[in-house]
């Protein structure tokens, strides 16, 4: 899901985010959308409740725009980056 906001928010647009259940992910972007999250739904009807329950609630977000994920053929959390390569890569 791609979230578009009317402005920043100070404290951090988020912040609203990090904290619902539904959402694995928060990424924020460049070009058109200002995040991309991931969201986990049981079904249409609980992704349409969740949008209009939680998402439309977030002070300045103007556009949301949805793609459903219908077969996942790779999904993972661990890169292979040596010790070296990930120190050099946060400035250390």
């Amino acid at each position: 899901m791609r979230l578009s906001l009317s402005s920043v928010i100070i404290t951090g647009p988020e912040v609203p985010l990090i904290v619902i259940p539904e959402v694995q992910e928060v990424h924020e972007v460049a070009g058109d959308d200002c995040f991309y999250i991931k969201v986990v739904s049981k079904d249409a009807e609980s992704l349409g409740r969740f949008l209009r329950e939680k998402i439309k609630g977030i002070p300045n977000v103007i556009n949301t725009r949805t793609t459903v994920v219908l077969k996942t053929f790779k999904e993972g959390t661990i890169v292979p980056i040596e010790q070296g390569e990930l120190m050099k890569a946060k400035g250390k």
